[in-house]
């Protein structure tokens, strides 16, 4: 049977199955006589399912936070004394009228940042699934009603913190809160996951940029933003070019919603909240090879070791005082740290840093296994009994490579922590032969 030939029914499911609308306007431009004309008989059901394939299951979300951009900046700029009417005019986007739904998905200006945004969100459901809902899988493994309720929320919360960047008028926060009341527990508490998903990532970024805690900026990011920050691992220009104030009237709207409506206190908010988006989780109960712990997610093996970034202190590296070494400390985060990238895999992969640790040969050590999964505590042993080897294996196959003597208190030399000299001078990278052991030494022996 010809292309030509097929029924009109089968061409209008191959249109709705299209993934986007630059291969639709191809499709449509390949067969006016018959393609064409099945378009013409229903061009909205059309036009509507290929922004759900680019979107998912949260359209009426993402194609408001596509418009509240367009629609915020536009009415920002009249020079308006009624910032509440032009307030009222962006909750009317945030209502899932179906007026207004039909209306957005005409707007071309619209519909053409839906897919930008829709890789935005899908890439965050990817580590939002890693980080809560399968540790094996580097895609999301949420199933179709978890991820619905991950893209409704991430998308409201988007438009909610869109909304405040504007500040329009005294009434803000009642009216958000009006927004609020309007839905559903079930749909608040996703938002409050969303968001608390976004200060977990906004943590793990504070220690995956620097080597050691440091105060954690005080901002939450909109999607594209947040994503940015994880692409780059550069928190310090994510702040200066995405980040906004801190939406408080969206904190204080969503806190007050769910303490007063919903008699919801911190810990009843904290377990729903919880619950809101997962349904299930993959393992929760596995245990650590080493030391038998149970710790689920918290669990770190192949396919999270880029992750183990986020939650990884130098000092919990580098075996005695080789943590406070200045020289070899700015060394290592410059060649394993600085150069890597989670997810555009630019540079040295730090998982390839933590692999490459099982496969140093390292005398006097436990035999460790990288198929098997470990916490937190036991990788910080593994480390400390490898790390140290694998940089001076590295540092020595660097071009230009100079051996020194090695001091005799090696990795425990307290000089080397105050004495930039000597710690240039002399190797510490090497197993003490005098001296009194570190409490680290005596924790990973």
């Amino acid at each position: 049977m010809k292309f030509e030939d097929l029924p009109s029914d089968i061409v209008d499911r191959i249109l709705m199955s299209i993934p986007d609308f630059t291969t639709l306007s191809a499709a449509l431009l390949t067969s006016k006589a018959h393609v064409y004309n099945v378009y013409q008989a229903h061009p909205k059901s059309v036009f509507h399912a290929v922004a759900y394939n680019i979107t998912g299951p949260a359209i009426r979300q993402a194609l408001c936070v596509a418009k509240m951009a367009e629609e915020a900046e536009a009415l920002y700029d009249e020079e308006s004394d009624d910032s509440d009417e032009q307030a009222t005019v962006i909750v009317e986007l945030l209502s899932d009228d179906e007026q207004v739904i039909e209306k957005l998905l005409s707007d071309k200006n619209v519909t053409s940042v839906l897919r930008k945004n829709a890789k935005i969100v899908n890439k965050l459901e990817d580590l939002f699934s890693r980080r809560n809902k399968d540790r094996t899988s580097t895609k999301t493994a949420l199933t179709e009603a978890e991820s619905k309720r991950f893209h409704r929320g991430i998308y409201r919360l988007w438009a909610l913190v869109l909304f405040q960047e504007h500040n329009y008028g005294d009434t803000l926060e009642e009216k958000i809160t009006d927004y609020l009341e309007n839905l559903s527990l079930s749909e608040i508490l996703e938002i409050d996951r969303v968001r608390d998903f976004f200060d977990d990532t906004r943590l793990w970024l504070n220690l995956a940029c620097h080597d050691s805690p440091t105060e954690p900026s005080q901002f939450i990011p909109c999607p594209n933003g947040l994503l940015s920050a994880i692409e780059e691992l550069d928190i310090i220009r994510f702040i200066e070019e995405y980040s906004i104030n801190p939406p408080q009237k969206v904190f204080n709207s969503l806190s007050k919603t769910l303490i007063t409506r919903h008699q919801l206190d911190d810990k009843k908010r904290a377990e729903q909240r919880a619950k809101a988006i997962i349904d299930n989780v993959e393992g929760p109960n596995d245990i650590c090879h080493r030391c038998n712990a149970v710790k689920g997610l918290q669990l770190w093996g192949p396919t999270n070791w880029d992750l183990l970034r986020g939650h990884l202190e130098l000092k919990n590296v580098f075996l005695g005082y080789l943590r406070t070494n200045p020289i070899e400390r700015a060394a290592f985060r410059q060649y394993v740290f600085d150069n890597y990238h989670p997810l555009r895999g630019v540079g040295h992969q730090f998982s390839d840093f933590i692999e490459q640790c099982f496969d140093t040969d390292a005398e006097n050590t436990e035999n460790w296994d990288k198929t098997k999964w470990h916490c937190l505590d036991c990788v910080h042993i593994f480390l400390k009994q490898r790390a140290w080897k694998w940089w001076y294996q590295q540092k020595q196959e660097q071009p230009g490579y100079q051996a020194v003597d090695d001091c005799w208190y090696g990795y425990n030399c307290r000089t080397q922590t105050h004495k930039w000299a000597h710690a240039q001078k002399l190797n510490h990278l090497c197993v003490p032969t005098r001296g009194d052991p570190h409490p680290d030494e005596q924790a990973a022996a």
